[in-house]
């Protein structure tokens, strides 16, 4: 009589949390919204949320709050772009950060993976699949890896997964 309501309240306990795994918080700016589009309905698998930027200026506080606890819940965020990293630098994300063409600094305590789809420096890796990524991932530090964004994108998706 008992198991059936604990069954239920599992199954609800649980449901939110392996999907919460599966999404990712895609930020970018209106410079590089085609390239956003175009990434977001590339990907396959995740649940990419996608929001512009500029929120972030001249905002009210309360607005600017809400965005910045949107990014530092999400289990993965997807940055594409020098402009987007710029305005949410200093977040201070907690999970793993994809940036995408962008090379400033960021604060995140997770892994931190830079793809480059033009013009990457010497040292990026080119990586084809989930299993390369993996291997690169042994190192500490940013990951820096080179190719078509949405391929390595996916790529390193299906490595933190």
């Amino acid at each position: 009589m008992y198991v059936r309501p604990l069954v239920l309240a599992i199954i609800c306990a649980a449901i939110p949390r392996l999907s919460a795994g599966q999404t990712v918080e895609l930020v970018y700016t209106p410079a590089v919204m085609h390239d956003a589009i175009a990434l977001k309905e590339s990907l396959k698998g995740p649940l990419v949320h996608a929001s512009n930027a500029l929120v972030l200026i001249d905002a009210p506080m309360a607005a600017k709050k809400k965005y910045v606890e949107t990014l530092a819940r999400a289990p993965v965020v997807l940055i594409l772009g020098e402009h987007s990293l710029k305005l949410v630098s200093e977040v201070g994300f907690s999970a793993s950060v994809i940036l995408i063409n962008a090379t400033g600094p960021i604060d995140a305590k997770g892994r931190v993976f830079r793809v480059f789809d033009k013009a990457p420096p010497v040292s990026a890796s080119a990586v084809t699949s989930s299993a390369d990524v993996t291997k690169l991932m042994a190192a500490a530090g940013e990951i820096v890896l080179k190719g078509q964004a949405d391929t390595t994108v996916q790529a390193v998706l299906g490595a933190i997964k």
